[in-house]
């Protein structure tokens, strides 16, 4: 659970910033955001960036896999001109 806790705490905070959230900004309101921005189902936003708990190295490696999956999304949303290029 360390290990799921600390690239979920990285992803709140790049996504917290890239949402234009304060750093006060709660897990729930960036998870919020974030699904509100990406079309992300808003279950599994909040899944994949609270409530999953992943038990095996196969199910860190998944929720890896999806948390950047949402900050690309995200990133493509809020800044989609540097997808143009």
């Amino acid at each position: 659970l360390h290990a799921a806790d600390q690239l979920r705490m990285g992803a709140l905070g790049r996504l917290g910033r890239v949402l234009g959230l304060g750093p006060a900004a709660s897990a729930e309101e960036i998870a919020d955001a974030a699904a509100a921005r990406s079309g992300f189902d808003r279950g599994a936003v909040r899944g994949i960036l609270i409530d999953e708990r992943p038990r095996t190295d196969a199910e860190l490696v998944s929720l890896d896999a999806r948390l950047h999956a949402l900050e690309t999304a995200v990133h493509a949303a809020v800044r989609p001109e540097r997808n143009t290029r």
